[in-house]
């Protein structure tokens, strides 16, 4: 996001310092022949952002970059900001966090829906295949998906429900969390399939073909190197990274108020009057256990 606040994004072309000879511009005949080729964005994510080519495996850690591991203290203490008074922080953060996606989706799919190509990916978005349905990796890939979206058993939703009146109704609240949950996935999926016909499109390949088999390929690779190539890439980039962003920092705070509310509720007496003091050494904590992801060995594993 920072890197997009620029005149142009860095990973639109293949003549920076990081590319190899194996870099090629997407506007070029990508296809043109059978060897391997990788794209401005996946060069600029792998060897500036991550700089995979410092570690050569799990044997060796290598040394934490430091760029990244400042990113990473900015989101945390954007976080213990809105947990030090409990919901009276966390609830007015939350509309900002949890509105702002929508918004930001409702951009890109106005901004999708123009691009050539576009229908190509929605029609392939809405096409059903029901010979998928005899695959069990679907069926796994789904149940993850809503589990991890809904997150039943991580214990938010217990934690931030027990701030509600005691006459709340929980079940209307369910029932709305869960469709709202849907139709979030529902409407998203026009946004990036969208966006995927359109470097179908300029790829001259299928669009079942145009995402690796890694989820972070769509996310920081794919998405990123389709914004490069509009109008303006970099308010495009902008908001499509501080949509990224809040969406994390909502996750993170949620999980993590899961893990105080518990031991403020067991110890009221001790940790709810230090509240802050509290926070501020639980997230330290979760700071400290997060650098290993930081390190260039995870960026290899990425």
């Amino acid at each position: 996001m920072i890197a997009s606040i620029a005149w142009d994004v860095p990973w639109r072309h293949c003549n920076n310092t990081w590319n190899t000879h194996l870099c090629r511009d997407v506007l070029s005949n990508f296809s043109s022949d059978n060897s391997v080729h990788r794209t401005p964005s996946q060069e600029y994510y792998e060897f500036n952002v991550l700089e995979s080519q410092k570690s050569t495996g799990f044997d060796d850690l290598g040394a934490i970059k430091p760029s990244l591991a400042f990113c990473m203290f900015l989101v945390f203490l954007t976080v213990y900001f809105a947990l030090w008074k409990g919901p009276r922080s966390s609830g007015k953060v939350v509309w900002v966090t949890a509105t702002a996606p929508y918004v930001v989706l409702t951009i890109l799919l106005i901004r999708a829906i123009t691009l050539p190509g576009a229908s190509v990916g929605i029609y392939y978005y809405l096409t059903p295949n029901f010979e998928k349905l005899w695959d069990p990796n679907v069926w796994t890939a789904a149940a993850t998906q809503i589990f991890f979206s809904l997150g039943p058993g991580f214990g938010v939703l217990l934690a931030l429900s027990s701030y509600n009146d005691f006459n709340n109704n929980l079940y209307r609240d369910a029932i709305v969390t869960s469709l709202i949950n849907c139709f979030t996935s529902f409407f998203s999926g026009f946004v990036i399939f969208a966006t995927l016909g359109y470097m179908s499109q300029l790829t001259n390949t299928p669009v079942s073909e145009v995402v690796g088999e890694s989820e972070s390929m769509l996310i920081f690779v794919v998405y990123p190197q389709a914004i490069a190539t509009m109008s303006y890439p970099s308010f495009w980039a902008f908001i499509f990274f501080l949509m990224l962003l809040t969406l994390g920092i909502d996750s993170t705070f949620s999980g993590i108020e899961a893990l105080i509310t518990g031991f403020c509720d067991e110890y009221p007496r001790i940790l709810q009057r230090k509240r802050e003091i509290f926070v501020a050494v639980i997230i330290f904590m979760y700071y400290l256990g997060s650098l290993p992801a930081v390190t260039y060995v995870m960026a290899k594993k990425l």
